[in-house]
């Protein structure tokens, strides 16, 4: 029995210092002159781990097998990212920096430099603080050693996806320091998704309008009141002047001036001939251009005062 109980925990504490040689240990420190803000996402999951880092401070993290996942400043992901796998079944922590700007647009998932990934993502950016990864142990020079990027372009950091020679790898066993602002003094960068967001008054998209439209002014003039010219008064067709009538023209042939004489027969008792007198036909009288002033048609004139109507 008591060789039994031995023998178990001979074999737990086997297994501990196998686990814990599993395991590497991550220390965050802030070297910035503001807090940092450190974001951790776990690959597979939706949500971040989020904890605040004071200038000056550090904490630390153990990561054992299987663990894949990015740590950075800021709640947006567009940021310096320091990225840990120890998937797989060799026994190291692969690790690497990386500025590539997230949210790619379709057809740019595997943009070939960091300028194509720029322009072709909703970010446009994947810089916002300096960033150094020192493993303190297991250093090599070639895969296990320092990586430092200090501003946007750096060369130790992914620049876009197909950028392979930037991931680098140390044992299993190997602790590391992550350090912002390596250099110091960095300023904070601009992070408008982790305060809240500031509500300004939206600017109008459509400026107030200047009387953009004026008063039109009118396309047909507004009609100048027509001078109202005192009516013209068209004359009234007067009746036609009752002048006194014409006197009618004489026959044509007038009577015989005297009776016809006894010589004026002829012997057979017939009365001869008598040469007409011409009669001179009275010219008619001309007919007034009708553009005259018609002749006032006569009215018959009033008594006057102290005048029979009779009196001529």
């Amino acid at each position: 029995m008591v060789l039994s109980l031995r023998s178990t925990l001979a074999a737990l504490a086997v297994l501990g210092a196998a686990s814990s040689a599993q395991a590497a240990t991550l220390t965050f420190k802030n070297a910035c002159p503001h807090p940092i803000e450190l974001f951790e996402r776990v690959g597979g999951k939706y949500g971040d781990i989020r904890s605040t880092i004071e200038c000056g401070a550090s904490t630390s993290k153990q990561i054992g097998k299987g663990y894949e996942g990015h740590f950075r400043h800021g709640q947006d992901d567009a940021a310096t990212l320091a990225e840990f796998s120890t998937k797989g079944d060799m026994p190291f922590v692969w690790h690497d920096i990386s500025i590539i700007p997230p949210r790619l647009n379709k057809g740019f998932e595997f943009c070939k430099s960091l300028d194509e990934c720029k322009k072709n993502s909703q970010s446009k950016k994947g810089f916002n603080v300096p960033l150094q990864i020192k493993p303190t142990s297991n250093v090599n020079g070639k895969q296990c050693r320092t990586l430092t990027c200090e501003g946007d372009y750096c060369d130790d950091a992914y620049q876009f996806p197909k950028d392979d020679t930037k991931t680098h790898a140390c044992p299993m066993d190997t602790d590391f320091v992550i350090t912002f602002c390596p250099g110091g003094n960095s300023p904070e960068p601009a992070q408008p998704e982790s305060k809240a967001p500031e509500t300004k008054a939206p600017e109008p998209t459509t400026k107030a309008p200047e009387p953009a439209t004026k008063a039109p002014e009118p396309i047909t003039k507004a009609p100048e009141p027509t001078p109202t010219m005192s009516p013209t008064v068209v004359p009234a067709t007067p009746a036609p002047a009752t002048s006194p009538p014409a006197p009618a023209p004489a026959p044509a042939t007038t009577a015989p001036a005297k009776r016809p004489t006894p010589d004026d027969e002829s012997g057979d008792g017939k009365q001869k001939p008598v040469a007409p007198t011409p009669v001179q036909t009275q010219a008619p009288a001309p007919t007034q251009a009708p553009t005259q002033a018609p002749t006032p048609a006569a009215t018959q004139r009033k008594p006057g005062k102290g005048k029979h109507k009779h009196c001529v």
